[in-house]
């Protein structure tokens, strides 16, 4: 519920999907900023950030086809966002790294929800650049280098806990 991105962040993830497009992970404050997404947007995975001074920033890592991410296989996420640095890696691509370049802002001072797999009517969107609920399944999730069991989420909504269905 109280979130806070800091000056560290580790996250590690793996899904699955048949779509090209969806919100794996997003905080944001009310007004859209300071924030740090991660969503697959048109078969790329991306991962933005914004320090609070509305100057977003980000790193993409592109695959060898638009269809590689929604193959149905389980994929791997690092990513790592230190001071204001980026580093994105997806399954055994080459790392992908942004920076933000402002200069001033060493930390992401986040105090809102962190939402995984999509986000409640209402929420703001912050650095994403699809609003698409993720379709398929989320596993082994790692936050700030402690793994996050479904079940001890706040609260779920349209979450299948002991199902992970090859089609949607």
């Amino acid at each position: 519920e109280k979130f806070h991105v800091g000056a560290l962040l580790e996250l590690q993830l793996e899904f699955r999907t048949s779509e090209n497009t969806g919100v794996l992970l997003s905080v944001s404050e009310p007004q859209g900023y300071p924030a740090l997404s991660l969503e697959l947007n048109n078969g790329r995975s991306i991962m933005t950030g914004d320090m609070g001074d509305q100057h977003p920033f980000r790193v993409e890592q592109v695959f060898p086809s638009p269809y590689t991410i929604c193959d149905n296989k389980w994929h791997r996420v690092k990513a790592f966002f230190v001071n204001d640095v980026l580093h994105l890696r997806v399954d055994n691509l080459a790392a992908v790294y942004g920076h933000s370049g402002n200069g001033k802002l060493a930390e992401a001072s986040t105090m809102s929800p962190l939402y995984i797999g999509g986000l409640p009517e209402g929420a703001p969107s912050g650095t994403l650049g699809t609003r698409d609920n993720f379709k398929g399944c989320i596993r082994n999730v790692v936050i700030g280098g402690e793994r996050k069991d479904w079940t001890d989420m706040a609260s779920l909504n349209n979450i299948l806990l002991s199902s992970c269905p090859i089609n949607s």
